[in-house]
């Protein structure tokens, strides 16, 4: 138990120093997760799955983020499957948009469940980023909104400006999607659509 505490302790330790420290965590929480009981395998899939993220090994991080979601199951553990879904809905964002909706639909489901207005706001800004990558600005806007006003009810001003820009961004990214709609279709020969005249 001790042992696992120290180990536990070191590697958090050398991630508040940063990423360049992340190889140096990721030993640490790597022997934490060697001695610990079940609480103390989730907590260090967490860490190592956030020490990979920072190396940039998705993949680590993914295969990580993955066991600390089965731990939190097995646990029964609401609160640490909202944090694990979240985690693994942020690494997957990168490169499969589906799983990062579905963990960040799953995350405010829990959120709400627990009523953990933090893990509401998160989930929200995330389903806000999906949605304006995949060209969903209305419903990115939607989202963007709803976290908005949960930081506002929490005073929470960072995240309540970082939510407005977001929604800036969004009305943007759709008013410049009309904009080339209405390029093309006056571009079109007789409205008609493409093709080059010869």
């Amino acid at each position: 138990m001790g042992e696992a505490l120290a180990c536990n302790s070191i590697g958090v330790d050398y991630q508040i120093m940063g990423d360049s420290h992340a190889r140096q965590a990721v030993q640490y929480h790597t022997k934490h997760l060697e001695v610990a009981d079940v609480p103390g395998k989730y907590i260090a899939h967490v860490n190592l799955g956030l020490c990979y993220a920072a190396l940039k090994m998705p993949d680590e991080a993914v295969a990580n983020h993955q066991h600390a979601l089965r731990y939190a199951i097995r646990m029964c553990s609401l609160a640490g499957e909202s944090l694990a879904c979240g985690n693994l809905g942020m690494i997957a964002s990168v490169e499969d948009i589906p799983t990062a909706k579905a963990c960040a639909e799953r995350q405010l489901q829990l959120a709400r469940t627990l009523n953990d207005t933090r893990g509401k706001g998160d989930a929200y800004r995330q389903l806000g980023v999906l949605s304006n990558l995949q060209g969903a600005h209305g419903e990115a806007v939607h989202y963007f909104q709803q976290a908005m006003q949960l930081a506002q009810a929490e005073a929470d001003e960072l995240v309540s400006n970082s939510a407005r820009c977001s929604i800036g961004v969004a009305k943007g990214n759709a008013g410049f999607d009309e904009f080339l709609q209405s390029l093309v279709a006056r571009a079109a020969p007789n409205g008609q659509g493409g093709g080059a005249e010869r």
